[in-house]
């Protein structure tokens, strides 16, 4: 009952599945961009390994897809633990919800999992949403244990919400005087525009003025931007042309003296929507250029309302969207067995990936303090 496509690029899954991914990932309960072709093909092979299985469970009736999950098998640490099989997730992607359909049959899909590995990891799972429900229920009645890791709170927006409750307390009361009084500094620095492309060709264009802004900025500096980095820029071209070419990149650019300051890049599927990049100029830092703009798009939002809710993909206790936005969507890590006789070995695997947390915690801590000292 399960298809897949084992190792190679995973273009060659266009191939395999047809359309039918496609319209899964359109109709999905939790749409996720990340987990369409248009990432996987861009991504493989340039940020991310290409060695992947795509696993698909058809539906009862044979027609379309159930669901699907993407995954690379991996151990815990190197050479330590059971072989896992871990969800697809990026750093440029971090929403690893595999795709279902309303009502998909959570058993089989565990089922499907387990033709790749006996204990699988899903990392950035919506741990609210109705799929971690669905799995959590089907584990539960096989027996197995559903572990949740690195679980913490990001940030997103409900464009139908009031303001007052929509909105966090950074644009709100005094802070949004405040801003108002600094846009109207960047007028005096030679008037500000707002500009949205969702066009293929001005997408095209308003991600190039995203690129020089990202790049002349602290990540450029520190080799992080996606300019700088190998194979990050073709990634990102072909990944933002993809979504272009089907309506659902938009790109919004401040302008201050027809330069931009600001670049806002969004990317959707259905009625979901995500902050994938944000950039700004760091000369115009102290009238909060970045902030500006997301105002700017969060009140267009709240006026369109095209998506039922954008996700910030933010860091925990990030220092600016947390004050912006007041919705919170819960984020963790699953690890589960995929057989009750496995329960053992996903118990192990949970142990050695909180070791390795907390090594990479420690080693963090070192390089800092290193820095400071220096």
């Amino acid at each position: 009952m399960t298809r897949g496509l084992d190792g190679g690029p995973l273009t060659d899954a266009r191939a395999t599945l047809g359309e039918a991914w496609m319209r899964l990932a359109e109709t999905a309960a939790e749409p996720n961009p990340f987990l369409t072709p248009a990432m996987l093909s861009a991504a493989a092979g340039r940020v991310e390994p290409d060695d992947w299985t795509v696993v698909a469970v058809p539906g009862a009736d044979g027609g379309d897809l159930d669901s699907l999950a993407v995954l690379r098998r991996a151990r815990p640490l190197p050479g330590l633990g059971p072989r896992m099989g871990n969800g697809f997730a990026s750093r440029f992607g971090p929403l690893g919800t595999p795709l279902a359909r309303p009502g998909f049959d959570a058993g089989r899909l565990i089922a499907a999992l387990g033709t790749v590995a006996d204990v699988v990891r899903l990392p950035y799972q919506r741990l609210d949403g109705p799929f971690v429900a669905a799995l959590s229920a089907a584990a539960a009645a096989e027996g197995l244990t559903l572990h949740a890791l690195d679980v913490h709170a990001r940030a997103a927006f409900d464009p139908a919400a009031d303001p007052a409750v929509g909105f966090g307390p950074g644009l709100q009361g005094k802070r949004r005087k405040e801003l108002g009084r600094l846009l109207r500094r960047l007028d005096e620095a030679g008037g500000h525009r707002h500009e949205t492309a969702t066009t293929t060709a001005g997408v095209e264009a308003a991600f190039g003025a995203f690129l020089a802004l990202e790049h002349a900025s602290w990540k450029g500096r520190e080799g992080t931007s996606l300019t700088a980095e190998p194979g990050a820029r073709a990634f990102a071209a072909d990944l933002i042309a993809a979504f272009a070419a089907n309506g659902q990149a938009r790109v919004d650019v401040l302008h201050v003296a027809d330069a931009p300051v600001a670049a806002l890049v969004t990317l959707s599927v259905a009625d979901r929507a995500v902050i994938w990049k944000i950039a700004h100029d760091d000369a115009h830092a102290a009238r909060s250029p970045g902030v500006q703009l997301i105002r700017l798009v969060s009140e267009s939002f709240q006026a369109e309302r095209r998506f039922a809710e954008v996700d910030s993909l933010a860091t925990p206790d990030h220092p600016m969207i947390d004050r912006l936005w007041a919705g919170r969507i819960r984020i963790g890590t699953l690890v589960f067995a995929t057989r009750r006789d496995a329960n053992r070995k996903a118990d192990l695997a949970v142990a050695l990936l909180i070791a390795r947390r907390r090594l990479g915690a420690a080693a963090r801590g070192v390089k800092a303090r290193l820095r400071r000292t220096g």
